[in-house]
């Protein structure tokens, strides 16, 4: 059994020197603040990408992201949709796909892609089991479709969406410093009446 393997099954028991980045730089945003990064990325990379299909409904997932409580969930639930909406969840059963892997020329990055049927919101999660978190999302300076939470706990990291446009895949960074000790794990908000929860990272 792998480290992360070992983790997620951790997880699932609970469910009971600072630079400032220029206009074209990339940075990442942690619990202590916003830090440049001489990334090998190309400028015209979007740091996030999603297949985005221009329908609009009444039914959207909260405009503006989750917020940051849910973060502290073990589920990670949309309390919002649930309190608001009524809404029903169910658990991911292999519906949708979190994957990660290593950028090329920076072992210590990792490109984290969600994928499945149309959703509209998302969180994902980056946690450690045992350490302060000293990984984080990479976004993009100059508008992202996607902002970094404020967990509670030391050991968690994570990111929501910022549109309720539909899609059905979403492309992250993660740079780690954890030495890739750290467990991935998302939830979708397909409408505001549905949302899939226990997404891990395979």
């Amino acid at each position: 059994m792998t480290w992360r393997e070992s983790a997620t099954k951790d997880v699932l028991s609970t469910s009971n020197g600072s630079r400032t980045p220029n206009s074209n730089s990339l940075f990442m945003k942690t619990r202590y603040g916003s830090v440049a990064l001489p990334l090998p990325i190309s400028h015209g990379m979007l740091l996030v990408c999603g297949v985005v299909a221009l329908l609009v409904t009444g039914c959207t997932a909260r405009p503006s992201g989750a917020p940051d409580y849910v973060c502290d969930d073990p589920l990670m639930s949309p309390v919002y949709h649930i309190d608001n909406f009524g809404a029903i969840g169910v658990n991911n059963t292999n519906e949708y796909t979190l994957t990660s892997e290593p950028v090329e020329g920076s072992p210590d990055i990792f490109k984290v892609t969600l994928s499945g049927p149309v959703f509209k919101g998302f969180v994902v999660r980056a946690k450690t089991l045992s350490a302060t978190n000293l990984g984080g999302f990479i976004v993009d300076p100059d508008g992202s479709d996607f902002k970094v939470m404020n967990c509670a706990s030391e050991e968690d990291v994570a990111v929501t969406h910022t549109s309720s446009t539909e899609k059905s895949s979403i492309t992250l960074f993660y740079l780690d410093g954890n030495n890739g000790n750290f467990v991935l794990q998302a939830t979708t908000v397909i409408n505001r009446n549905a949302y899939v929860t226990l997404i891990f990272e395979q």
